[in-house]
């Protein structure tokens, strides 16, 4: 059996994945986690985070004067991965913050987003609509969005 892998004319251009289901499957935690681990065997610096945590790790670098240190880290990376986008909408902050690190990347780091929300639903997360769509026009650029549907793995059995 061959291992998966990404195609050269793919694996070295900066593109966005946005993996998204309906339901509570934890296919696209698999998903995102394969495409993790291929590029992690090509050489790629990863950075796996949950959206709750990114923005939390963001915020308190406005406490100790350490927040460009702290977006560096998220910015520098090949790729990005930020899993449970959208579980809740998001405060100007981190819509701020949101807007800076897509802002960094485009056109040089990949991003795969995890979200159980469908990306229409993106929008509606920011409480300010200049930032999403500057932010979401640079994530849709280049992106490939894979939705998934399914019966969730909790419900299975009963």
């Amino acid at each position: 059996m061959t291992s998966p892998s990404i195609p050269k004319s793919q694996s070295r251009r900066s593109n966005n994945w946005q993996t998204v289901s309906t339901l509570k499957t934890k296919r696209i935690f698999f998903c995102a986690q394969a495409l993790r681990h291929i590029a992690c065997r090509m050489g790629y610096d990863i950075l796996y985070t949950k959206a709750a945590k990114m923005f939390r790790h963001l915020n308190g670098g406005r406490a100790d004067n350490s927040w460009e240190m702290r977006i560096k880290r998220h910015t520098v990376k090949n790729l990005l991965i930020i899993d449970d986008f959208g579980l809740k909408p998001l405060i100007h902050l981190q819509s701020y913050d949101f807007y800076e690190v897509i802002n960094e990347r485009y056109m040089k780091k990949s991003v795969i987003f995890t979200s159980n929300r469908s990306i229409e639903d993106w929008q509606g997360l920011f409480p300010d609509p200049l930032f999403p769509n500057s932010a979401l026009d640079r994530v849709a650029h280049n992106s490939h969005q894979v939705v998934m549907t399914g019966e969730s793995y909790r419900n299975r059995g009963k």
